[in-house]
């Protein structure tokens, strides 16, 4: 919490004002975007090999995993819609 006050530029002066300004500075740190997951192989044989792209775009996030498919028949590619904090990773 203290560092979602620590974003405030002033001093609220009640209650309301500052659950406003939390909302508001909260809202900022957090987005819809879309993660590619990648699994390799077939059947019990299939992992998950890539679970760390995130797009902001799905049409971008729909090309990356259809390029992939493309690869073989054992590569199979989702793009799954996230709400994340944008600080702890990294969006295309």
């Amino acid at each position: 919490m203290a560092h979602l006050v620590s974003g405030l530029r002033e001093k609220p002066r009640c209650l309301h004002q500052l659950i406003r300004k939390l909302v508001e500075v909260t809202s900022r740190e957090v987005e819809h975007v879309f993660l590619l997951l990648v699994f390799v192989g077939i059947g019990e044989d299939k992992k998950l090999e890539s679970k760390d792209l995130f797009f902001r775009d799905l049409q971008e996030c729909v090309w990356y995993a259809q390029t992939l498919h493309k690869q073989g028949n054992l590569v199979t590619a989702y793009c799954l819609p996230r709400y994340i904090n944008t600080g702890s990773v990294r969006i295309y």
